[in-house]
């Protein structure tokens, strides 16, 4: 066989000296194709044929050596070309197939059931089977992946006692689970402010449980995840006699969050200028323990406010659960005051993904009864109650949390629950007739985010967001708000009233450094605002320019933005300009 392989060689080297002095090494279709000996030289065309078309003569003799190759792993370990010859356009190889190697069978040997049983392994699929050798190297990843997992980083497994007879093969297998190693503990370096029991729930170890490869490697997804760490190499391992201690470089990133946002645009209404503000606080890690509180206050028109607050625990009770409560409360002037309280439960994935089971109370109470005093037909606000239950799930593999060049986004939410419409005793009840006070009502939210790397310095941002609420009898007060900085740029704040909605942005990004850049973006929406007895339709767009950039305070943004819709006309007079500073620490 080694003789065989040599005049393979020979004739690959001879065909290479010719194809470069020849024409047909020039960049040019050629022809690759392969004729099947069998032992008595007789071709067997019935049950090969092999036919390709390649640039050049050089690219043909690449592709005949892959081929023998795939033929040796199909069990064929003596293919061999034996005659190569050179026709015009053509390269026509004679291939001597050989035997086709099988097992006579693979014995279990000192293997356990549990493991066999863990792999897969059945004696009876190595019984006059062709002897695949991938499928040999398949088994034996299965087998020291499994035991690199459950305390034996140092097993290894072969083949003993092989035996062949003729084009047969008998082997029996032969497993050292070699010692046993347990977790130690961690070894933290770098100035992140952590406490290690945190740190060892949070990545799912245990001191003195048994060591697990797999871990050690989810470790590295978790860790690069959270915004308030930066993982300044993988993790690795020490082994010290039977004790595994794994090693974390961790640095403390800057993650917490204060700023305001200061918008200047027309109060059309009074013929002035109106200014609101925005404030957020967002502290990460509390205590070295991977708590995080938002507090957000808005003042969206001249008598709105708005406060949304967030507190996320992870790994409560030292589970794998994380747990979040929210509370937003929304006054709209004196026409109604929404509140919402969620609780939600969270179980994270080792595949950048978590999901979440929340429960959720919504009510909306109206303002001052003199907004409805003589009304002759149904208010577009009411007093309501909704409580519902549902399922979130979250993927998110960015390269980066604040400044992303590249990956992907993904938020779903679904939530179900029954809603109670509450008669406003300022009106007359006939106005409710053939209005179902309770219904079942469901809401489903969705969003999509990918970045796309062009070169070192620009990024280009997709995103779309869409939601709908499912019931047939809505109020503007339960409604979906958007427009503004952070959904509809060139609008007002919460100026639009949707119960179904669709917004896609397109905004590219060129980075003068790791943390400013320069955007322009375009928003386009689709949205439906479908009352009881009024049905709506907008397709608003923003489109614009603006910079964020680094300075000592912080980070400091400006978007300049022109909108329009169907109460608003591309007017440079009524363009929004947003600003503010970020301040991380």
């Amino acid at each position: 066989m080694k003789n065989i392989r040599m005049k393979f060689k020979f004739c690959l080297f001879g065909l290479l000296i010719l194809g470069l002095g020849h024409p047909i090494a020039q960049s040019k279709k050629y022809s690759l194709q392969c004729v099947f000996l069998d032992q008595k030289d007789e071709i067997i065309l019935r049950k090969f044929s092999y036919q390709k078309n390649h640039t050049d003569s050089l690219a043909a003799v690449q592709e005949l050596n892959n081929f023998l190759q795939t033929l040796q792993n199909q069990a064929y370990w003596q293919a061999t070309a034996e005659q190569i010859y050179l026709h015009s356009d053509s390269l026509i190889a004679q291939i001597r197939l050989g035997e086709r190697y099988y097992w006579e069978n693979l014995k279990q040997g000192n293997l356990s059931p549990a493991l066999s049983a863990e792999i897969g392994f059945k004696e009876k699929n190595y019984s006059q089977q062709p002897f695949i050798f991938q499928d040999w190297l398949d088994m034996k990843d299965k087998i020291l992946d499994y035991s690199e997992n459950h305390g034996l980083p140092f097993a290894s497994i072969r083949l003993d006692s092989i035996r062949f007879q003729g084009n047969k093969v008998s082997a029996v297998l032969n497993y050292d689970p070699g010692k046993e190693i347990l977790l130690d503990t961690l070894i933290l370096e770098g100035n992140a402010r952590l406490r290690k029991n945190f740190l060892l729930r949070m990545l799912n170890m245990k001191n003195g449980q048994l060591f697990g490869q797999q871990k050690v490697e989810q470790a590295n997804r978790i860790l690069s995840r959270l915004p308030y760490l930066q993982l300044n190499e993988p993790p690795s391992v020490v082994f010290k006699g039977e004790l595994a201690y794994v090693k974390l470089n961790l640095n403390r990133k800057k993650s917490n969050q204060i700023d305001g946002i200061l918008g200047i645009f027309p109060n059309e209404s009074q013929g002035k200028t109106l200014i609101t503000g925005e404030f957020n606080l967002d502290l990460k890690n509390l205590f070295a323990s991977g708590k995080n509180l938002h507090i957000q206050w808005q003042r969206l028109q001249s008598q709105s406010q708005l406060l949304d607050l967030h507190y996320l625990h992870p790994v409560i009770l030292g589970s794998k659960l994380d747990f979040s409560f929210d509370f937003y409360l929304l006054r709209q002037d004196s026409s109604f005051l929404n509140r919402k309280i969620s609780l939600n439960i969270w179980y994270n994935l080792f595949d950048s993904g978590k999901f979440s089971l929340n429960f959720t109370s919504r009510r909306s109470t109206l303002g001052s009864e003199n907004l409805f005093r003589e009304f002759n037909s149904l208010p577009e606000v009411s007093e309501i109650n909704f409580f519902s239950y549902g399922l979130t799930y979250q993927w998110n593999n960015l390269d980066d949390i604040f400044y992303p060049s590249k990956g992907i986004r993904v938020d779903l939410s679904l939530n179900i629950g029954t809603k109670n419409i509450i008669p406003n005793p300022f009106v007359a009840d006939s106005l409710y007739e053939g209005i179902t006070l309770k219904t079942t009502q469901v809401l489903l939210e969705g969003s999509f985010e990918k970045y796309f790397p062009i070169g070192r310095r620009f990024v280009i941002l997709t995103k779309i967001r869409a939601a709908r609420i499912f019931n047939k009898n809505l109020f503007l007060n339960e409604l979906y708000r958007l427009g503004g900085i952070k959904s509809l740029r060139g609008h007002n704040e919460n100026s639009f009233f949707a119960s179904t909605f669709t917004l896609a942005t397109l905004e590219s990004r060129w980075f003068i450094d790791k943390e400013s850049y320069f955007f322009l973006f375009y928003d386009q929406g689709f949205l439906q605002r479908d009352l009881i007895g009024d049905i709506q339709v907008d397709y608003p767009l923003g489109v614009g320019l603006g910079v964020s950039f680094s300075i000592k305070a912080g980070i400091f943004n400006l978007v300049y933005a022109l909108g329009k819709s169907n109460t608003q006309e591309f007017n440079f007079g009524r363009s929004k300009v947003h600003f503010g500073l970020i301040s991380r620490f």
